[in-house]
């Protein structure tokens, strides 16, 4: 936080960081992983973090009070570095690619979980109320639906204790982590093969963002209705 007087600001010139993803439910066959006090946990499976904006002309704003002072800055690329201005935009225009389909994977995952916690509260819940007991194997049928769907975002046996990371195949969005981090090295422009992965990539994260939209317009909108039937609060299905 400024203070009044000179502050000094560091730019590391990475982007905005990407979205996290915020777990609702423990790992498979681990209900032993704590949550935090809001009841989430982070995703441990997800490497892309940020990307380095390329060399080129950028303005900084400073506001004080009611008044906005800017000025351009500009960026010039490193002379050591081989690779000229055309790689390097090539590089960042992949890389902000990579960058936008991940978020879209963590913003499906952080729905999927929004909607399996309460999955599971519910069912605690009717658990305890006999004229309702019979939704529990609803319950569990829209949960091993929503599993498979985010099964493919993400490893869902991960702990982050150990050698989890190894010991499990990696899903799509680590596998979209992988792919940015071999497009940043040097700066130098993707590769043939990182064009082709990327390409098979986002087939199948189109694929997944499909299937969801099926199980969220037909699955739980018919288990919606059938909720309010029985006079159950409905399911939030925004993603966070």
């Amino acid at each position: 936080k400024p203070k009044a007087g000179i502050n000094r600001w560091w730019w590391d010139m990475q982007c905005k960081p990407a979205k996290e993803l915020v777990m609702r439910t423990t790992p498979q066959g681990a209900d032993w992983v704590p949550f935090d006090k809001n009841r989430t946990r982070k995703g441990v499976d997800m490497q892309f973090k940020a990307y380095l904006l390329p060399p080129g002309t950028y303005t900084v704003i400073m506001a004080v009070g009611d008044q906005s002072f800017k000025s351009d800055i500009h960026i010039l690329k490193d002379p050591r570095s081989e690779g000229n201005l055309e790689d390097i935009e090539a590089q960042t225009g992949l890389l902000a690619e990579l960058y936008a389909e991940q978020n879209r994977a963590v913003e499906m995952v952080n729905g999927i979980e929004l909607i399996r916690r309460q999955l599971y509260d519910l069912r605690d819940v009717i658990g305890t109320k006999k004229n309702l007991k019979d939704l529990n194997k609803e319950v569990n049928r829209i949960d091993s639906l929503l599993l498979l769907t985010e099964g493919k975002l993400v490893q869902l046996k991960v702990t982050g204790a150990g050698q989890d990371e190894v010991r499990w195949p990696a899903m799509l969005i680590s596998k979209i982590g992988y792919l940015a981090s071999a497009v940043a090295t040097a700066d130098f422009r993707p590769a043939d093969q990182h064009r082709e992965v990327h390409n098979l990539l986002k087939t199948q994260l189109t694929a997944v963002e499909t299937e969801l939209d099926g199980l969220m317009k037909n699955e739980m909108a018919a288990f919606g209705r059938l909720l309010e039937q029985r006079g159950v609060k409905a399911i939030i299905i925004s993603g966070s």
